[in-house]
């Protein structure tokens, strides 16, 4: 029981300090796996922390973010308040749909903060969002270890090998699909030039 304050805390700090620690998922799947923990209880512990980390990002990261962010950040995050400020369903599901994508939430809450928006308005679809899209990576990644586990010992199932499919084809979205595109003009098309 000891292990789901540790979650809360580690994903606080993962969320909170972005550039120093990794993605909050990581450190869940990390925990997961290493303490043969169960899911779910990881992932509500996990996707609070995430979502308190974001909440106080949203308070602090609007007074120092004209210091540290480059003008094409800035953009984003305007682009990014801009969306939010509209009211009703399309904001909840525009915050919704951008915690699934791979974009980070850090832009998110300090495009709330830019904004001028009360971040009380954002952290339930985030919370939503947030939670399927970490369950659904590591879930992925959960596979993926046990795969490389069982093609060591010579194993290799249809599971394992629609799995690394369906794996390769989210890598490639991701890395290929022009989202500032989809979200800015909602023109789905994809990026091939992404290499410096």
């Amino acid at each position: 029981m000891w292990i789901y304050p540790l979650v809360f805390l580690a994903t606080v700090t993962a969320d909170f300090v972005p550039i120093v620690f990794p993605s909050a998922w990581i450190v869940m799947a990390f925990l997961v796996m290493k303490f043969h923990l169960p899911l779910l209880p990881v992932l509500i512990a996990g996707v609070c922390g995430s979502t308190l980390a974001r909440y106080l990002q949203s308070v602090v990261m609007p007074k120092i973010a004209g210091n540290y962010l480059k003008r094409a950040k800035q953009d984003d995050l305007e682009l990014l308040g801009k969306k939010l400020i509209h009211k009703g369903r399309h904001r909840w599901f525009f915050i919704f749909l951008y915690t699934l994508t791979p974009l980070p939430g850090t832009v998110l809450f300090a495009a709330a903060g830019i904004a001028k928006m009360k971040p009380s308005r954002i952290l339930a679809p985030y919370y939503c969002g947030r939670f399927i899209g970490c369950a659904i990576l590591i879930l992925a990644v959960e596979f993926a270890v046990r795969d490389i586990r069982a093609f060591r010992h010579g194993t290799v199932t249809s599971v394992g090998i629609l799995t690394a499919i369906v794996g390769l084809l989210v890598l490639f979205a991701v890395l290929f699909i022009d989202w500032r595109a989809l979200l800015e003009r909602n023109k789905f098309r994809f990026r091939f030039k992404i290499w410096k």
